[in-house]
């Protein structure tokens, strides 16, 4: 399991806050390099609602299983198009600790 970092964060010089969810909505819906597989597509929207079901409980960060966190991962490396505004955003997902998730 990996914690993802979902909290808004500031760029220098932008007015507006980066949010993780649109970035990766966009990295994983509407990249261009990276078309999705009916079974993709499903890992995809399996990804956003970790994220969506994070912020509606107004947490700060979503919790991904391993092969869902290696498919972001996947579809990152495939977005061309970054830039420097973009280091945290491609930090928190490529830098996401790993865990331990304990079964109550």
């Amino acid at each position: 399991m990996r914690k993802l970092n979902i909290t808004p964060f500031s760029v220098k010089g932008d007015k507006e806050p980066g949010l993780m969810d649109k970035g990766i909505e966009v990295i994983l819906f509407n990249n261009p390099n990276f078309r999705l597989s009916s079974k993709e597509l499903r890992v995809a929207c399996r990804v956003m609602d970790a994220i969506d079901k994070a912020l509606f409980e107004r947490k700060d960060s979503a919790i991904l299983e391993e092969s869902d966190f290696v498919f972001l991962n996947r579809a990152l490396s495939k977005f061309e198009g970054f830039t420097r505004a973009d280091r945290i955003f491609v930090e928190r997902i490529e830098d996401a600790p790993e865990i331990e998730v304990k079964e109550a």
